[in-house]
């Protein structure tokens, strides 16, 4: 025997308990669950959206037509050095077709060159126009 009249007393206390409490844990589960279900499947069609092209260049407040390369300049100008959006205009934008992602940006005021990666965007050197004496382009490769 495993404890006589005080084990049948304790074992039938732990069966009530258990009549009481387990009934009321499921049904904290079921509506717990149930709402866990309902979010889940409110947030399941929510797509990231990303934009088909960059925003468009209004260069001096005039429309102009889209063009895409000037966009792509003015995007990652915003995006490595957002400061110079308010101080300076794009002149030309020309990708270096490299594996580092490096791009040419030249502004009314600088140069830069800006690297690019699918996870930022930052500046890998900047240089005031003004402190440009004079430079030459060359062909090599």
């Amino acid at each position: 025997y495993m404890g006589g009249a005080l084990g049948f007393a304790k074992g039938v206390g732990k069966g009530l308990a258990g009549l009481i409490f387990k009934p009321i844990a499921g049904a904290v589960d079921f509506v717990s669950k149930t709402t866990e279900g309902v979010t889940r499947t409110t947030t399941y069609f929510d797509a990231k959206l990303e934009r088909a092209r960059p925003p468009r260049l209004i260069p001096f407040a005039t429309v102009v037509p889209y063009d895409e390369n000037a966009s792509l300049g003015w995007a990652l100008l915003a995006q490595a050095e957002s400061r110079l959006v308010v101080t300076d205009s794009l002149v030309c934008f020309a990708p270096l077709y490299n594996a580092l992602g490096l791009n040419l940006i030249v502004t009314s005021r600088h140069i830069l060159v800006v690297k690019r990666s699918k996870r930022s965007t930052t500046t890998a050197w900047c240089w005031p126009l003004s402190r440009v004496l004079n430079f030459a382009i060359s062909d090599d490769t």
